[in-house]
């Protein structure tokens, strides 16, 4: 088995964070200004695209809202994992060299 190191699993969920949250932050703001041009599509177009429009935007939300929520979670395992692995090694009774 492959040695554990703490330090390494909290910097990978702070590498997640860092490169992942920020590209999800701004396509939510660019859904968001999307959004804006959802009351105005209704008279501008047709109603099936006007609607359509709308539907591809709140699952987009949705999507991005759930992306966040699993990074979040990814990113807590990570953290858990590395306390209870570095909390076990502290709590180990077998040290080496005696």
């Amino acid at each position: 088995m492959g040695k554990v190191v703490p330090e390494d699993l909290w910097e990978l969920a702070k590498q997640v964070e860092a490169q992942v949250v920020p590209p999800l932050d701004k396509a939510d703001a660019a859904l968001y200004r999307g959004r804006e041009i959802t009351a105005g599509m209704f008279t501008s177009t047709t109603m099936t695209l006007a609607s359509t429009y709308a539907v591809a935007v709140e699952f987009m939300a949705q999507e991005l809202t759930t992306k966040h929520a699993d990074i979040d979670a990814f990113a807590k395992l990570l953290r858990d994992t590395a306390q209870n692995w570095a909390d076990t090694e502290h709590s180990n009774t077998m040290r080496p060299g005696g």
